[in-house]
This record gives C-alpha cells, structure tokens and sequence, in this order.
C-alpha cells in the first residue's frame, strides 16, 4: 500500500466556500480561468491525481474557486469547490499552535518536562526519555520513535490517553534521543494529550473554540466530529493497491 494510505487518517476538514468556477471583476478573466483549468485537469491526468480544490484570494476576495477530478473516484462523484478535504498533517500546525497558546498563557514552559504535566504514571521507552523528554522535543521531531504508517487510533482501536499513557513506552525506537530529526506522528499525537492534561478540554474542542471560531473557519471541522451529512460532501483518500486507485474506507478508521 502506498504513503497515500496515511491520509486516510482524518484529522480536519477544509471547505472553502464560493462561486463553482467564479472569475471576479478583479484581474482574473475568463481567459485566465479557462487556461487554469485546461493546466490542472492536465496535471490530473499526467499525474493520475484523484482530485482537488483550487482557490485564489486576492485583495480579501475569493476571484475563482472550482473542483476539480473526484471526490470519490469509486462512485464518479465530482469535487466541487466546497467539498470538505482532509489537510492530514496540517494540523500538526494546529497542535503547536495550541502548545504555544498554552506557553504564552504560562499554563507550559517548552523545555519543562512531560512528566512533570502528566505524572509518574508516564512512561517513554526508556528512563532517560522518560525523565528528560519535553514539548520542544515532540515538536521538533527528536524523540527517536517512527511513524508507523497507517498505524491510526482509529485501526489501533485505542484513546488518546490509552496509547500516550499505556502504549506508546512499548513502541519501538528508531535513533538515539535527540539525535536527529525523526518524524513521527505520535510525537504531535502526544503534544495534543499534553495540551488536553493542561487547558482541561479535549483536543478537538480546544482546537474548535481556540482556532476554528476565532479565525471564523465555520465549515472546519474535525474528523470524529463529522456526521453523515457531512460525508455527503466530503472527499475520500485513496490508495494505489495492484496497481489500481482505490478509495480508503474512511469512516471506519477514524477514532
């Protein structure tokens, strides 16, 4: 399976409203549209894209927005320009947004331990990270554990507290502790927990009412959070599986 299926892992959704295709009376003619989508459906085709969502902004005005491939090639249903789309790693911005927040309020200091927020019950893989692990190290990567791609909360069928507090001491290393950059989603997995223990909500409320409604961002929304009649409206990832594009059953490994 390809790094595609790492995507399947909702975490938000991004819609952006305006007209289907809409040039505006600011520069972006017709002319100019038509050569954009003539550009992208040649991109999709060359680089068998499954589909996507242009905006352009300029001077605070949305000048064209338009979908364009599939949302869910399975089922030929069309990407429009307000079908919701998963940033996958993108939130990881989000989460050090919240961690900075939660330093500027001093509620977190960013070399100040994780066991000294989440208590002696916390264990890393070895005592040395256990005791000297802290916020800066989650975010910049150096904590020395892999990825394991695919391996969701939703396919692992656990908490977010379950696996930063039981399971995550058991998960292999891949380099020594502050060696070197090693990307891993589970660090931010575990810096969203951090902010969660600190600012007493959870992780996708704090990011709602912090984020989300202070920016206005009104069709955001986080992944366990959406209802059926959001997915009617939302793109699926997909995977290359034998050779073929196939859609990745989305619903069934979010948390």
């Amino acid at each position: 399976m390809s790094m595609g299926k790492l995507r399947g892992c909702i975490l938000l959704l991004l819609a952006i409203q305006a007209g289907h295709g809409r040039a505006a009376d600011s520069g972006f003619s017709s002319e100019k549209a038509s050569k954009l989508q003539k550009f992208v459906n040649g991109l999709i085709d060359c680089r068998k894209y499954v589909g996507m969502s242009i905006a352009l902004v300029k001077d605070g005005e949305t000048v064209f927005a338009q979908g364009f491939g599939y949302r869910d090639r399975q089922n030929r249903l069309r990407m429009e320009n307000n079908t919701s789309i998963s940033i996958g790693s993108i939130s990881k911005g989000f989460t050090a947004t919240l961690v900075a927040h939660a330093v500027s309020k001093e509620q977190l200091k960013w070399d100040q331990p994780l066991r000294d927020i989440l208590g002696n019950d916390f264990r890393l893989m070895d005592e040395f990270r256990t005791e000297k692990a802290t916020t800066r190290d989650l975010l910049a990567h150096t904590l020395g554990i892999p990825s394991f791609i695919g391996a969701t909360m939703g396919i692992i069928n656990v908490t977010r507290e379950e696996l930063c507090m039981k399971k995550l001491q058991h998960f292999p290393t891949k380099s020594d502790f502050r060696a070197k950059l090693e990307y891993s989603n589970f660090n931010f997995l575990l810096a969203g927990y951090v902010t969660e223990k600190l600012r007493r909500k959870t992780w996708e409320n704090d990011v709602t009412e912090t984020l989300f409604k202070a920016l206005g961002m009104s069709d955001t929304k986080v992944g366990p959070k959406l209802t059926s009649a959001d997915w009617q409206n939302t793109a699926y990832s997909h995977s290359i599986q034998d050779g073929k594009i196939v859609k990745n059953p989305e619903e069934d490994i979010l948390p």
